[in-house]
């Protein structure tokens, strides 16, 4: 009865995604109430009228896919319209050239691309509006899609990239057996611009990051894991990538974004990037790529320049074994860098004579001195751990390690 009642305490975001899943769940069981409908409606008003510009990012396109489903909903253009202005302007912006979502979540990909997909459906199925929407919509889907069916492993999951949890975003399968339905096409295109390079090695598939921050005015879902790599062997995945427990500011959320928690160096335990509250990244590292071939990739970063330390790491691809070899230059004398190797909670390293045997695979460690095996908590979904291995040693500015495959 009360409008400013109704409106008080919303949120743009919540009322977003809401929204759509009311209209999903009123139209699949042909449900048609005045009392909420208007209420919806009201919701939907406040949402036009408070989108999100303040966030930015993954919240403006939720703000966009949620007016264009009450538009079609109620039949109201000036809704449709507003969603569909924020919506080419911000895939332009958020989409880049190989596909992937610009703030580099595998999580917030999967999410933003099965929204995109739904709005195809939606428009497929119900004969309202006549314009050019969905053939933009399916070519971004196409790119989303090539860089998702590049990103994943053989068996179908998907590295915790940035802030990315388990059970949170439609799995990759859902994803391409939705395109299927809907007829659109995968493209192949190469990982470029996001950042990130795909290696196969008989049954190894290996990850490589050499981004910087791409979403550099929004970098809260971004990490401080600057050449930070995965490693799958025979469908297993070895060393991973452990993604987020919480949005908390909490120690645990400022550990999970670090450097230390990544499979990459640090120095003196500082982070390669500022990390900060719960969504902030300050003092960014800048990436140099000096060299990006098939099997040889060299870059070097800029996080330490406080420290007056460069990092250069250098992956190597064999025909038998991976390599990383990292080089810290430092003008300064009082520098302690350390390495981090970070293990599935599946399995249980043996480190022996500076040698890591795990699986079907030995990890030669060159110039690390006092490795050591301790124990972390692995996010295993929002709020939960599992008790996993982590390498961590101290090591010479010049070191190396060596993933020899049986």
């Amino acid at each position: 009865k009360n409008e400013s009642k109704i409106n008080d305490g919303l949120d743009s975001y919540p009322i977003s995604i809401r929204s759509i899943n009311w209209i999903k769940f009123l139209s699949k069981n042909k449900i048609n109430d005045p009392l909420i409908n208007n209420i919806l409606f009201k919701h939907v008003k406040y949402l036009k009228s408070n989108i999100e510009y303040h966030i930015l990012g993954n919240h403006l396109l939720e703000n966009a896919f949620a007016l264009i489903f009450s538009g079609y909903y109620f039949h109201d253009k000036s809704l449709y319209n507003k969603g569909k202005e924020i919506l080419f302007s911000e895939l332009d912006e958020q989409i880049l050239n190989d596909g992937g979502h610009f703030e580099l979540s595998t999580m917030y990909h999967q999410i933003i691309l099965y929204r995109l997909l739904d709005l195809i459906a939606l428009i497929n199925y119900n004969n309202w509006r006549g314009d050019n929407l969905i053939s933009y919509l399916k070519k971004i889907t196409s790119k989303m899609l090539s860089w998702l069916n590049n990103i994943i492993y053989d068996d179908m999951t998907f590295p915790m990239i940035n802030d990315a949890a388990d059970n949170i975003c439609p799995s990759p399968k859902n994803i391409f057996d939705y395109s299927k339905k809907l007829k659109i096409p995968l493209k192949n295109i190469k990982l470029s611009e996001s950042g990130f390079r795909k290696w196969r090695l008989g049954k190894a598939e290996i990850l490589i990051d050499i981004s910087s921050i791409k979403s550099s005015y929004i970098p809260a879902h971004s990490h401080a894991d600057t050449f930070n790599f995965e490693l799958i062997y025979d469908n297993k995945p070895i060393i991973i990538d452990p993604g987020v427990s919480t949005y908390e500011n909490t120690k645990s959320r400022n550990n999970e974004r670090s450097t230390m928690f990544h499979n990459t160096i640090n120095i003196n335990s500082k982070s390669s990037s500022e990390i900060w509250s719960s969504f902030r990244i300050a003092d960014r590292a800048n990436v140099n790529v000096l060299k990006d071939e098939n099997s040889k990739i060299v870059v070097s970063h800029d996080g330490y320049k406080k420290l007056k330390c460069v990092h250069k790491r250098t992956f190597t691809k064999n025909n038998y074994s991976f390599e990383i070899t990292d080089l810290v230059q430092s003008k300064e004398k009082k520098i302690i860098c350390q390495s981090n190797l970070h293990f599935n909670y599946n399995f249980k390293p043996i480190l022996k004579n500076n040698i890591i045997q795990i699986d079907n695979l030995d990890i030669i460690l060159i110039n690390y001195i006092k490795p050591k095996l301790i124990y972390y908590n692995c996010p295993n979904g929002f709020n939960k751990y599992k008790k996993a291995l982590k390498l961590v040693s101290n090591i010479d500015s010049s070191s190396k390690l060596i993933f020899k495959l049986k």
